[in-house]
Order: C-alpha cells, then sequence, then structure tokens
C-alpha cells in the first residue's frame, strides 16, 4: 500500500479531523449484578473515515480529482473502476498521525459567487498510527498552490437550448465505498463501492426569461433537445 515520504504533496486544510471510532463488544452474561465488569467487553472492529474541508488550488484538485474519480493523471483526470489508495500523515501539532489504505468516497466542490471555492473530502481508511514524526512539511509556494475563487469558474450549459445564469452551485462526486471487515484483523480488510457511483450537481439560477422557460418547458410539455453542462477550471 502506498506510504507518505519526502517527495509527498502538502495541503493545508482548513479543518481535518481523523475520523476514528471502535465498536465495543459487551457480552450477554449475568452475575447476579447490573453492574458492567471491565472483563465483560472488549474493542471491536474500528473504522476510519477521515474528512477535511479545504480552499483548493489547482494543484490540489489535478492530484485529488485523480483520487476521487480513479483514474488519468494531474492535468487531465478521467474516471476509472477502481478509485487509487493513498497515505495520509495529518500534523495536529501536538501529535502527528498517518492513516493507511484511504480512499475518497465523497468529494465536493461548492462555487458562491464572490467568494473561494470550498472543497469537502469524506474518505475510508484502513489503519492509523499515531507518534509519527516528519520534520519536512514545506507547503507549495508557487501560482498552482493559489486558492481557486467563483471568478475562474466557467459553466457551460444548454439545457435545450435555455441558457441559465448561475449564482452558486455544488458539484459532488460520491464513490459509494464501503469498508469491509475479515475474521482474525480489527481493521478493515477491503474498501470497495459498496453502491452505485453517482455524480450530482446542484445549482441556483437568476429569474430570467431564460429560467423562467426552462422551468416552463420541464413543467409543460417536456424539455425540449439535449441538455448538456460543461465545468471549467
Amino acid at each position: 500500500a502506498p506510504t507518505f515520504n519526502s517527495s509527498s504533496p502538502r495541503w493545508d486544510f482548513n479543518s481535518f479531523d481523523l475520523g476514528f471510532s471502535e465498536e465495543i463488544l459487551e457480552r450477554q452474561g449475568l452475575r447476579g449484578t447490573r453492574l458492567s465488569h471491565v472483563v465483560d467487553t472488549r474493542f471491536g472492529n474500528y473504522t476510519i473515515k477521515p474528512s477535511g474541508t479545504i480552499n483548493p488550488s489547482p494543484k490540489f484538485l489535478g492530484q485529488w480529482l485523480v483520487y476521487a474519480l480513479g483514474g488519468g493523471n494531474e492535468t487531465a483526470p478521467a474516471v476509472a473502476d477502481v478509485v487509487p489508495e493513498f497515505a495520509l500523515l495529518v500534523d495536529h501539532t501536538v501529535d502527528c498521525y498517518q492513516i493507511l489504505g484511504c480512499k475518497v468516497d465523497t468529494m465536493s466542490l461548492r462555487f458562491q459567487a464572490g467568494q473561494l471555492i470550498d472543497c469537502s473530502v469524506a474518505m475510508v481508511a484502513k489503519t492509523i498510527s499515531g507518534n509519527e514524526t516528519f520534520t519536512s512539511a514545506a507547503l507549495g509556494t508557487t501560482r498552482a498552490y493559489e486558492p481557486y475563487q467563483s471568478a475562474d469558474v466557467a459553466f457551460a450549459f444548454d439545457l435545450g437550448g435555455l441558457v441559465p445564469v448561475l449564482l452558486d452551485g455544488e458539484l459532488t462526486i460520491n464513490n459509494g465505498l464501503t469498508a469491509r471487515n475479515a475474521i482474525g484483523n480489527l481493521a478493515a480488510d477491503e474498501i470497495f463501492p459498496g453502491n452505485r457511483r453517482m455524480v450530482r450537481f446542484l445549482g441556483r439560477a437568476a429569474f430570467n426569461a431564460d429560467s423562467l422557460a426552462l422551468v416552463n418547458d420541464y413543467i409543460g410539455a417536456g424539455a425540449s433537445g439535449g441538455n448538456s453542462a460543461t465545468i471549467t477550471l
């Protein structure tokens, strides 16, 4: 499995949650008391679902869209059947954690006029370890690491010949991942799509003749012509 090393890229997240949780198993026997003793419990399987938010840069999206879509490269991400595994090293100052076997479950990009683009990423991972050390953590300083803003986004919509003006929107990639546990290990044995993968876009359009005609078209006689949409960063 991939591990974090000196050549791995660094990202300055706005927030990050390790997402570690562990099940407590309790036996059902009775000893004439309602109190639960330490000998009656064991730790069971644990799950690791890291998540973070960031204002994405061209460099970030180039890397993480490959993680989310599964294929291609930094300049041309592409959809693939299997999303890749990767490793994370999370520096919380007081402690440093390495998370292995990560896969992107969902990735959302939110656009709003006059604001920086927001990105949230939710992952599923196999193992986590604390007390890690890594001293070289310089962040990128080139323009490729500058965050996107809404003015950098070009929306090209053709909905039956009607072109609405978008005020804000959200693009979500959902890989529907599920962690599988096997006998002999408390950590996840495998991470695979448990549901159909989906891509969804929600947007708020300005009220004008085109947007009104679009609503009437769908509510009334049904959409005429083909629909297409392109989002360019």
